[in-house]
């Protein structure tokens, strides 16, 4: 019996053209040398009719040069922008594919994915800096904007790709184009929190105070996330620290909601005014005391902060770390002289308040520091009224042993009936029925 490898290849051609699969190809191709390149061949046709000439693909993507030409010689058209070879070769940063794909006739060095990406975006994501070359080279403007106005250089911002960056710089693109929300290459960088593009960036003469979408700013970014490389680097570069975003908030205000404490000394160190309010009227003590943060608290008591500013004229520091039982900073603030009652012209009652919560300690550390008793609720009620109806009864005897002037007081505020809903737990004071 004859070898198979002695038959002709016309034979072999038929045979494989007669419906054998994948598998039972590669099975022939390897059966000897004189069969795996009619085989071969066939395979790669397969691929074509089968397989939407994923072979193509998978060379764009590894670099193997001879596996494309095997794929264009059994009918693949690798320069047609539908197989997207570029983006494949640019997104794995195969140089020498791309400078080979480049020679082809009919290949677009521009087209755009169904992203809106080209090769060159994908190159700029990869930092594939050779990628770039040859396609800056081929004379690929490095300044087209894409998918929402983002260009090559905001998207190497935003992956930190630092050597496609200074390829783009270097090669004279502009520094400070925005997209269509407003966002440069440095407010990519910085909402990214990387400082090595930043720093590339800042050197070659990028703006830090362009505000995208929002009002926000590059300094913004960097207090929001408590990158402090990135905010010093930011300052460095004259960014201005007390600009705001939309709702009024300055780079410390930020700094304080992210409790980043590092990047709030660093803005104070730099002049950041202590006391700038918020468009809804909330200073940065006031801020750090509802947050709750005692050590941001005392940081900026001890650089000065206004203690006394209320929010509406109701809601002082104080105010808000007693109604949220954070007894530390309630004391911090007392320390610093700040008003039992939060501000001088209280417009709620700062033990109701901390009564109805349950912070019972606070309540009676306010009475020691001597907040007011005589201010009333909306119902009319006093503090110890309040303790009485909700049975807050741990409260009474520090304010019957601190306010005299309550048992009169309490007579001539008591309905008639008083006596009948006071519980007997209570028996501080004897109340007659009048």
């Amino acid at each position: 019996m004859g070898e198979l490898g002695e038959l002709p290849d016309e034979l072999v051609l038929n045979i494989a053209a007669c419906g054998l699969g994948q598998p039972d190809l590669n099975a022939l191709a390897r059966t000897c040398r004189h069969l795996y390149h009619a085989a071969n061949d066939c395979l790669y046709r397969y691929n074509r009719t089968h397989r939407n000439s994923s072979a193509a693909r998978w060379a764009a993507g590894s670099g193997s040069i001879g596996t494309l030409k095997h794929s264009w010689a059994a009918g693949t058209d690798i320069a047609a922008s539908s197989m997207q070879l570029l983006h494949y070769a640019a997104m794995n940063r195969q140089t020498q594919l791309v400078q080979y794909l480049l020679t082809l006739e009919g290949v677009d060095a521009d087209h755009k994915d169904e992203s809106d990406w080209t090769p060159m975006f994908y190159a700029c994501r990869s930092n594939a800096v050779g990628v770039v070359q040859a396609l800056l080279q081929h004379g690929v403007d490095g300044a087209a904007a894409g998918l929402e106005g983002w260009t090559p250089l905001s998207i190497a911002a935003s992956f930190d790709s630092c050597e496609a960056a200074e390829t783009l710089i270097r090669h004279g693109v502009p520094l400070d184009m925005q997209s269509q929300n407003g966002s440069t290459a440095l407010k990519a960088a910085s909402r990214g929190c990387f400082p090595p593009v930043a720093r590339i960036l800042l050197e070659a003469g990028a703006n830090p105070d362009i505000p995208a979408f929002g009002g926000w700013v590059p300094l913004h970014s960097a207090a929001k996330y408590g990158n402090l490389p990135l905010a010093e680097l930011l300052i460095k570069s004259n960014a201005n620290i007390e600009i705001r975003q939309e709702r009024g908030y300055t780079p410390l205000a930020l700094a304080i909601e992210a409790e980043a404490i590092p990047v709030i000394q660093c803005l104070l160190n730099h002049g950041a005014d202590v006391n700038a309010v918020t468009s809804a009227g909330w200073s940065p003590l006031c801020l750090a005391a509802d947050i709750g943060n005692e050590e941001i608290v005392k940081t900026l008591l001890e650089r000065g902060a206004d203690h006394s500013f209320a929010i509406s004229n109701e809601w002082a520091p104080l105010n808000l770390a007693a109604y949220n039982g954070k007894m530390e900073i309630v004391d911090a603030l007392l320390k610093f002289g700040a008003l039992p009652d939060g501000c001088k012209d209280v417009g709620r009652n700062t033990i109701v308040n901390t009564i109805d919560r349950g912070h019972l300690e606070v309540a009676k550390k306010l009475l020691l520091h001597g907040a007011r008793v005589d201010v009333r609720t909306d119902k009319g009620e006093t503090p110890l009224l309040r303790a009485v109806r909700t049975m807050k009864t741990d409260f009474l005897p520090a304010a019957m042993s601190t306010v005299t002037m309550w048992t009169s007081e309490l007579l001539l505020s008591m309905p008639a009936c008083a006596a009948t809903w006071m519980s007997p737990r209570c028996c501080l004071i004897t109340v007659p029925s009048t």
